[in-house]
């Protein structure tokens, strides 16, 4: 194999691996006590981000990719494992995210850095860290799901 080639097996190995982190996370879900209904979504899309930090959707020669697990509950709220992979301009964001669904809107339950990166290997490393920190917050984000009053 080229090492063009060894890099694009490493990036798709890489999303592969956010894809199975992400499984495990819906697999947990479903044995919440209380869950009605668990999602897991992952989507790709064109996109353009523009000066104002606005991401269109569906246009640009940007692209993203989108993993979620989320978990519907009884009382109407909903916890949401997130992750958004982009790449436009010539930079890489990762942008991780455990949300809380309610009546009112949505809240974050924690302050998690966006991370940024500027070649393959960089963006595999963010990209899968920030899986992995999500995955580490599993439980202490369904005890303030459980407690929060919001």
């Amino acid at each position: 194999m080229s090492d063009s080639s060894d890099s694009v097996v490493e990036a798709i190995r890489c999303l592969v691996r956010v894809a199975e982190i992400f499984g495990d996370l819906a697999s947990w879900l479903r044995q919440i006590e209380g869950a009605t209904r668990v999602m897991q979504p992952c989507s790709m899309t064109t996109l353009r981000r523009r000066e104002d930090e606005v991401i269109e959707y569906g246009i640009g020669d940007g692209v993203g990719i989108d993993w979620y697990a989320d978990v519907e509950f009884t009382n109407g709220r909903a916890l949401s494992f997130g992750l958004e992979l982009s790449w436009d301009g010539g930079e890489w964001r990762v942008v991780p995210g455990i949300r809380i669904t309610h009546r009112a809107g949505q809240d974050d339950l924690f302050d998690l850095a966006d991370r940024y990166a500027v070649d393959d290997v960089d963006m595999c490393n963010s990209l899968l860290g920030a899986a992995r920190e999500l995955a580490s917050l599993r439980d202490e984000a369904l005890e303030l799901f459980r407690s929060w009053s919001g």
